[in-house]
């Protein structure tokens, strides 16, 4: 196997790398909004409740 070769699939993995740890940062965002939106529909509810 060449250099080029070598140097193609070390590139290739790190590409592959970090494509992966860009999708799990997204996901990780994701999940934190969807919580914080949970936590400020529940607060809601709660100050909704405590005004009847």
């Amino acid at each position: 196997m060449s250099g080029d070769d070598e140097l193609r699939r070390q590139l290739r993995r790190q590409l592959r790398d970090a494509e992966a740890h860009a999708l799990e940062e997204r996901r990780l965002r994701v999940a934190a909004e969807a919580r914080l939106f949970e936590v400020r529909r529940q607060r809601k509810a709660a100050l909704e409740h405590a005004l009847e």
